[in-house]
């Protein structure tokens, strides 16, 4: 069973006549216990196969030798998963001690989402009346991603983890406790790890057949406390509304890292900002944009011109997540050696394994400290955002704007032929291109909570950038979205998305892993030892639908390849999306020809290629601005399939070499106190 001897639900059994011709000769699905019985199989050789009608197992091969009158008892037949699974509760954590004690119930209808670590959305669930979820099918990407607990109405208290450690299970159980480097002082064990408070994301890798364990505990806010204000800076692909106030993000668009957010008082909600440095206005803050820390670079803003940062009237600023600035650290994992030289914590490889570690996304932000009187006066920082009215600004960084109405893009564009008609379509959908009404065309229907943008007026042109589609409000004065009014209620968090955009899409970046699928990593200095065969300086011939090549890569030393891409600038397509993401066919191991580099106009096969694995293609979608994980295995055509990577004998860098050493006796060698020996270096070696 994928889950110790739990049977399997859904799961079928066929049976090939081995003996014939490989025919299918019976295919039903099992009893709900997982038992089967197959009547009236005539004697020869057969093969029973396994699978499962959501196909979460890896389909399973038996072969069987069936006798004349022969009852042939399988017992049980072990199957495995491909995906991975991540379940938990989230439950009312009424001690706030950030673990599910016995009778504390769970939380129905709250949101859990699993992202990629650029903040786009893999997949999305909520919990049921008991307060569980699961994700039953995470793919293995090899890959870290980032899980995100519910964050929209009540407090966090904490999670409880528990990390599968993969090998046999005990009766019943669907995983193998990790254990932790340090006790858990709520259990009084090491199997799990609790993280108290604000624990609101957490950095994941999963591998197939393998179940991990987040229970997130959330709790009502106090009298006179509140979540902050909190929100995600996106990259907005899709831009389907008339009125910017109510873009909201979308599965496919993610986030943007180390933009800086600033947050001023509005004391009297008059949606203007307080004056907090005696200056008689309201004064923005300067903007440190990346690289932080060199202010003022050319790519900053320096308001008055004085060369220092000044924080104006902001009484607080923050940047927006960064994963390569906060990767996970502290995994229970051994010391990984390339080369002789360690490699980071956490890195993304078979000996890393499973875990769970404090983690984030590009591009989310919060507020939930602040410096009274404004940054400017130099006071502490208090914890704790007083309920209250506020303006939050997110300021673009260089080559980035702030979403308009005239941005709108899902007018214009190539025009598609629908395959069929749409049936009924709820008003609720994106309905791209299709003409029809939505909420944003009725002001009275506009969705409650929603963070009113006061930035500059700026007038709205007659048209949308094709120059022939009227843009929605065209002609009439209306505040950019770049300054947002929130309210922070007592007892509830405050949302607030930021929506920028690029006048050309940004390209796509695709990662990927190509390995030998039956052969086996055996090089101690290969990350990825113990897995299968990295295959070493393959090349990757990118092609366009017509089949013309628009780009040519290599895998590294480890199999491993990262490019960025062309992505679309196609948002018009008549589905929910609207996007039709850049499809290119990627060929593993393609021969070319090439460009001869020392005889130009004459062409040669790629000297890359080898001719022991065999070319493979496979189609994969690139979407603007996000990274797209492609699966890349290989087979090979001949026995000995990577036998032409070389062989490293070289010692590691700066290992000194002896040639000779030498001393008044002529040798090694001293015969008393005083004596010099001499050691002469074999000199410098061309690498």
């Amino acid at each position: 069973s994928a889950s110790g001897e739990v049977p399997v639900p859904e799961a079928w059994v066929g049976l090939n006549n081995l003996s014939g011709n490989d025919e299918l000769v019976y295919a039903q699905p099992v009893r709900d216990d997982g038992t089967f019985s197959i009547i009236g199989v005539p004697p020869g050789l057969y093969q029973l196969v396994v699978w499962d009608k959501p196909l979460d197992l890896l389909i399973s091969f038996r072969t069987v030798q069936v006798g004349a009158g022969e009852v042939v008892d399988l017992g049980k037949v072990a199957v495995a998963r491909w995906f991975g699974t991540l379940e938990g509760y989230v439950f009312n954590d009424e001690n706030q001690n950030g673990y599910r004690d016995p009778g504390e119930r769970g939380i129905a209808q709250e949101g859990v989402n699993i992202r990629f670590i650029d903040g786009s959305i893999y997949q999305a669930t909520v919990t049921d009346p008991t307060g569980y979820y699961e994700f039953p099918e995470v793919f293995p990407f090899f890959k870290w991603l980032v899980v995100e607990g519910p964050y929209g109405r009540l407090k966090p208290t904490g999670a409880t983890i528990t990390v599968d450690a993969g090998g046999p299970l005990a009766q019943g159980q669907k995983l193998v406790p990790q254990q932790q480097y340090e006790i858990n002082p709520v259990t009084g064990d090491n199997l799990t790890r609790t993280e108290l408070g604000m624990a609101l994301t957490e950095g994941m890798l999963l591998y197939p057949d393998q179940t991990n364990v987040i229970d997130w505990g959330r709790t009502q806010w106090g009298e006179n406390e509140n979540g902050g204000i909190s929100g995600v800076i996106v990259y907005a692909v899709t831009r389907a509304e008339n009125d910017p106030r109510f873009a909201a993000a979308e599965e496919w668009e993610p986030g943007i890292p180390r933009v800086q957010v600033n947050l001023y008082s509005d004391t009297d909600g008059d949606k203007e900002i307080d004056d907090l440095n005696g200056d008689s206005v309201p004064t923005l803050a300067d903007v440190d944009n990346y690289p932080l820390g060199n202010f003022p670079g050319p790519e900053d803003i320096d308001r008055n011109g004085n060369g220092q940062f000044d924080p104006g009237d902001a009484i607080n600023i923050v940047y927006s997540d960064s994963w390569d600035d906060n990767m996970p650290t502290g995994c229970v994992a051994p010391d990984q050696f390339v080369h002789g030289q360690k490699i980071r914590d956490c890195a993304e490889t078979i000996k890393t394994w499973n875990q769970i570690r404090p983690a984030v996304f590009d591009g989310g932000y919060i507020f939930t400290s602040y410096f009274p009187g404004g940054m400017a006066k130099g006071g502490p920082e208090v914890e704790g955002l007083p309920s209250g009215y506020y303006i939050v600004e997110a300021v673009p960084p260089p080559g980035y704007e702030i979403v308009k109405e005239e941005d709108k893009n899902v007018d214009f564009g190539d025009q598609y032929v629908p395959q069929r008609a749409f049936g009924k379509v709820s008003n609720l959908a994106k309905l791209s291109g299709l003409g029809l009404k939505t909420t944003d065309d009725f002001e009275g229907l506009a969705p409650l909570g929603v963070p009113e943008c006061v930035g500059s007026p700026h007038t709205v042109p007659e048209f949308l950038s094709d120059g022939q589609t009227e843009a929605p409000f065209a002609g009439q004065t209306r505040p950019l979205c770049d300054k947002k009014y929130v309210a922070l209620v007592p007892g509830l968090n405050a949302l607030c998305d930021f929506h920028f955009m690029t006048n050309v899409m940004k390209s796509a970046q695709i990662v990927g892993l190509v390995t030998n699928d039956i052969a086996a990593e055996i090089d101690p200095n290969n990350p990825g030892f113990g897995e299968k065969l990295r295959t070493s300086w393959l090349p990757i011939s990118v092609q366009d639908f017509n089949g013309h090549e628009i780009f040519r890569g290599y895998t590294d030393e480890y199999g491993v390849f990262n490019f960025r891409l062309p992505s679309t600038m196609t948002v018009n397509v008549p589905s929910p999306s609207g996007v039709s993401p850049n499809m290119v066919k990627f060929c593993l191991n393609h021969p070319g020809p090439i460009p001869d580099p020392n005889n130009p106009g004459q062409y040669i096969t790629d000297p890359w290629y080898d001719p022991t694995y065999t070319l493979y293609c496979a189609n994969f979608d690139l979407w603007p601005g996000k990274t797209t994980y492609a699966d890349t295995p290989m087979i090979p055509m001949a026995a000995f399939s990577g036998s032409r990577r070389v062989l490293d004998c070289e010692i590691p860098d700066g290992t000194p070499e002896i040639k000779m050493v030498t001393s008044a006796q002529g040798g090694p060698y001293v015969s008393q106190a005083g004596e010099t020996i001499t050691i002469t270096s074999v000199g410098t070696v061309e690498v």
